[in-house]
């Protein structure tokens, strides 16, 4: 199981992509709000948010993914996630979060209505 977790945040034309792989929980979530706030104050309009393996994800996980929703949304920039990992899709159901993020396989550009929005 991973024990930390690797994020990385790259900017391309108009997407601002933060890349997340390991634990994303209480002691490692205020680095993804962190990398968020950086996305929300860039002038890239679509924000991606890139699940590669995840070891485990907690409420403060989910509560980073909830705070990214409602901050870019204020902000006007469209919001995705993107991946197939299977803890993230079981914490999204379980949670009825599905309902609000649509997790969507990696390569896929979604940009524009279908993002996750409000």
């Amino acid at each position: 199981m991973m024990d930390d977790l690797r994020l990385a945040v790259a900017t391309h034309d108009d997407v601002a992509a933060i890349t997340v792989e390991g634990n994303l929980d209480f002691s490692t979530s205020a680095a993804l709000r962190d990398a968020v706030d950086r996305c929300a104050d860039s002038p890239a309009h679509h924000v991606e948010l890139r699940f590669g393996h995840i070891g485990l994800m907690d409420s403060s996980g989910l509560g980073a993914l909830v705070y990214a929703h409602k901050l870019l949304h204020q902000r006007g920039k469209d919001f995705v996630l993107l991946g197939d990992d299977a803890v993230v899709k079981r914490l999204l159901k379980r949670t009825s979060l599905d309902r609000v993020f649509r997790l969507r396989p990696l390569g896929a550009p979604d940009h524009g209505p279908r993002a996750a929005s409000a």
